[in-house]
């Protein structure tokens, strides 16, 4: 089974256009697991309003008010809007997952600018990912059963891979896959900052009540990828911003839609940059998460601290670094961010950048003096990462500006570059060691 190969440096999150029309105003954006409730108004599907996008998205209108997709985003969709396909399972009519939230949310900003250019979007809508409210509506009597393997006997799901779109149950609104199949972001976050993540995938069980909606509405943060993680879209109506001036933290909410002249007035009525969320997130390094680099740009002039962590622990630099954001990463940079600051953990920008085989990257960190030398917080070096992923340009980019052939990682400091080469069976990596002097 073939493995789709991620764009290198693909530069998501670069500053868009306002997205105001990405959220709803009910529930938007920062609605913690405490305020869900499992029972939601029974929504109806209007057969007369539904339609097929530019990108043959069944799009399903809602009584309450906004159009859902009839499947998950497919890969072949997430391609032709995005240019790549970061699936970790590749095949176009499965769901596209590996992907980051920040990634899915960019995919609505383009299918949106897109349809609006060419006329093809309904007067007032833009695409957007659902809230946890606008899933518990529209997920209905979606049956778990025949949609997530149980456990032993005849599996009508492969746990190791995703099925095509619409090869779990349909429910009564005509949505397929709605707990089954692949997992799906919100746009929502939790209280850690990551986003919310609802229904149950091909790796769930039946008899596991955390991966199971129907026992449990238990849901979970997600800032990174996952081979069973992916999204559909809902189409919504654009909102008034005022909202954001009237209500309390609307510097953390308007960091995550981008929206400068909502931040700008946050500022003025007295919200200091470096306030923290309830749960313990800056505003700049929400804006960085979800691409804002207008807005970050905006906090940083007001004084925002660029070593601040959030709270999983990461600066705005590798919070850069890990949604593979190439262009948030040279502006960091270029702002003053210290690219040898490391995470609470001890992780560092430069190795979670060779990791994410971002060669740019990887090149830019090491320009502004990135130590290639540093372990990692798991004992890794640079050169040991980069050799893992079996990129040769990488390890001669790293050979080339100092780092030590024979300098040996891991969390027993027991691999040489030469061992590891070896071990993972990198013969042209351990060949180009070998003639550059590495030792056993």
């Amino acid at each position: 089974m073939n493995k789709a190969i991620a764009q290198d440096d693909r530069g998501v999150g670069t500053q868009r256009v306002k997205v105001l029309a990405l959220w709803t105003c009910v529930g938007l954006a920062l609605m913690s697991c405490e305020s869900g409730s499992s029972v939601a108004a029974p929504v109806d599907a209007d057969p007369t309003k539904e339609f097929t996008n530019s990108i043959g998205m069944e799009l399903i209108y809602l009584s309450a008010g906004y159009y859902v997709s009839r499947y998950e985003t497919t890969q072949r969709q997430f391609a032709e809007i995005m240019g790549y396909n970061p699936s970790f399972y590749a095949d176009p009519n499965h769901p596209v997952e590996n992907v980051l939230a920040a990634e899915a949310t960019e995919f609505c900003v383009r299918l949106t600018e897109r349809e609006r250019r060419d006329g093809k979007l309904p007067e007032g809508f833009a695409y957007a990912l659902p809230t946890f409210k606008q899933y518990l509506q529209y997920r209905g009597d979606a049956p778990v059963s025949g949609s997530v393997s149980p456990y032993g006997g005849n599996r009508k799901w492969r746990e190791e891979q995703s099925a095509p779109v619409g090869s779990g149950e349909r429910n009564r609104l005509g949505l397929y896959d709605i707990v089954g199949n692949i997992q799906e972001f919100t746009a929502d976050v939790d209280k850690g900052g990551g986003r919310l993540v609802t229904g149950g995938s091909f790796a769930s069980h039946l008899k596991d009540p955390y991966e199971y909606p129907e026992i449990e509405m238990a849901l979970r943060g997600a800032d990174g990828r996952g081979f069973n993680l992916g999204f559909r879209c809902v189409l919504i109506r654009t909102i008034d911003p005022q909202w954001l001036a009237t209500d309390d933290g609307a510097l953390h909410k308007a960091a995550i839609i981008g929206d400068v002249d909502a931040a700008k007035a946050a500022l003025d009525r007295g919200e200091a940059a470096n306030d923290r969320n309830r749960w313990g997130d800056p505003a700049v390094n929400l804006a960085i998460r979800h691409g804002h680099l207008e807005f970050a740009g905006l906090l940083i002039d007001a004084k925002a601290d660029l070593d601040v962590s959030s709270a999983h622990g990461l600066s705005p630099l590798l919070l850069a670094v890990e949604a593979r954001d190439a262009n948030a990463v040279a502006f960091l940079t270029e702002r003053g961010a210290r690219v040898n600051q490391r995470s609470k953990n001890g992780w560092l920008p430069l190795q979670a950048a060779v990791e994410n085989r971002m060669a740019g990257t990887a090149e830019l960190l090491i320009r502004q003096g990135a130590d290639v030398n540093a372990r990692g917080a798991d004992g890794w070096t640079p050169l040991l990462a980069a050799i893992d992923t079996g990129r040769e340009d990488l390890v001669r980019m790293l050979l080339d500006a100092g780092a030590d052939i024979n300098l040996c990682g891991g969390v027993s400091s027991d691999w040489s570059p030469l061992s590891r080469a070896k071990s993972k069976n990198r013969r042209k990596i351990a060949e180009l060691l070998r003639r550059k002097g590495a030792r056993e």
